[in-house]
């Protein structure tokens, strides 16, 4: 959900109904010129989405309020928290994406022979969240947990502030921020949320297979690698939105890691055919047990 902008709302009425509004005389365009000079203060529009099931603002309505002895109003927006939830919905649409799209005939005839007495393999993805024990403090974050880390392909941090975010999450404007496990850092340089550095992890696949090799130590000990998570916020005390959610004393739920792990469709047309879904091996083992 997000508000939309009043001052380009009623720009956009203006543009739209500009012949109509200068036949209706000076009068009403000097009022609607005095609310563009004017506008109130009292809200603040940041272009930020909320939530669907959060709590967001809302322009309930509209009022003048005199300013100056000589007539001069100003235009207030009346704010209400609500809480924007869906009640019906209706899914109209669904796509995906074939593998074999726009091939020939003959392309797909000939891959069904070639697969009719071999086994194949379809690469997949798994995706796990891991919320960490601690959330953050006036002083920022330093929390850590134990996170089974087999055929980790991608970490993605989430920063929900409420704990109903699904898809729709603030930036938590931390710096020195970085994510270490196995004795290494990740990325090797301490994040700053505010540049396109973070924005480009966060979207992109970090390529990080095969990196966690089981180390003499974690062999020795037999346990699950322990991930730590560690940052400072850019701006301190109030100015720390993410710490402060609200007015009334909220604090943010602690960040949680998404992890990416290689997993793999095993496809034979052997004994009447079978499928299973590998989630234990490698890409070069499972590769191995198909062409063994």
């Amino acid at each position: 959900f997000c508000q939309v902008d009043p001052v380009l709302s009623m720009a956009k009425y203006y543009t739209i109904n500009k012949d109509e509004l200068l036949s209706s005389g000076q009068d009403k365009l000097k009022d609607i010129d005095l609310f563009f000079r004017n506008w109130s203060l009292t809200f603040q529009y940041t272009n930020m989405y909320t939530q669907i099931g959060c709590t967001a603002d809302l322009i309930a309505g509209l009022h003048t309020q005199r300013l100056t002895e000589q007539g001069l109003k100003n235009l207030v927006c009346d704010i209400k928290p609500i809480i924007v939830s869906v009640r019906n919905y209706f899914i109209t649409a669904v796509t995906a994406n074939m593998s074999g799209y726009k091939a020939s005939d003959t392309c797909l005839n000939r891959a069904r022979q070639f697969y009719s007495t071999r086994p194949f393999v379809v690469p997949a993805q798994r995706i796990q969240s891991w919320a960490f024990p601690s959330a953050a403090a006036l002083t920022g974050l330093r929390t850590s947990q134990n996170i089974p880390l087999s055929h980790v392909s991608d970490m993605c941090l989430i920063f929900p502030k409420d704990p109903r975010c699904i898809t729709c999450f603030e930036n938590p404007c931390y710096q020195n921020m970085q994510v270490s496990t196995l004795g290494r850092n990740f990325p090797d340089f301490p994040m700053n949320t505010l540049n396109e550095q973070f924005f480009t992890m966060q979207l992109a696949a970090n390529n990080l297979d095969n990196i966690f090799e089981a180390t003499d130590k974690y062999e020795d000990s037999l346990a699950t690698p322990r991930v730590e998570l560690r940052g400072i916020p850019v701006y301190q005390s109030a100015d720390d939105t993410y710490y402060n959610v609200d007015t009334n004393g909220k604090h943010p739920p602690p960040p949680v890691l998404y992890t990416v792990h290689d997993t793999f469709w095993l496809f034979t047309p052997l004994n009447g055919g079978s499928c299973d879904y590998d989630t234990t091996h490698s890409f070069d083992e499972v590769i191995g047990q198909v062409t063994a």
